[in-house]
């Protein structure tokens, strides 16, 4: 049987989404960041869709074009950086930029 997303690691995304939120580590209004261009990265950005949930998976500029076609077309952000060597290090500016930026939002 085909899987939703389209992938193989539609499951290990599946678990991985469904253990955020049943711990509370994945919330309403919540951006998943991602270093991972692949299998996993395209059907966590299909769950997070379904969840209503912003997804950015940060890339090496290496990254097959398809890859990022097909992440983007399930409404994921792809960014992309020079080499894989970079990625993590943007993952964690990208991160540390939307927990400054909710800080300055009011709550409701």
């Amino acid at each position: 049987a085909a899987l939703p997303s389209g992938s193989l690691k539609h499951r290990l995304a599946r678990s991985l989404f469904m253990y955020a939120l049943a711990t509370g580590q994945l919330r309403e209004n919540m951006t998943i960041v991602e270093a991972s261009s692949g299998s996993t990265a395209i059907s966590e950005a299909w769950f997070a869709r379904r969840l209503g949930l912003s997804y950015i998976s940060v890339v090496a500029k290496s990254t097959a074009k398809e890859k990022i076609e097909a992440i983007e077309s399930l409404g994921g952000e792809c960014v992309l950086v020079e080499s894989t060597a970079k990625i993590y290090d943007k993952c964690e500016e990208i991160v540390k930029e939307l927990n400054e930026k909710a800080k300055l939002q009011p709550a409701c």
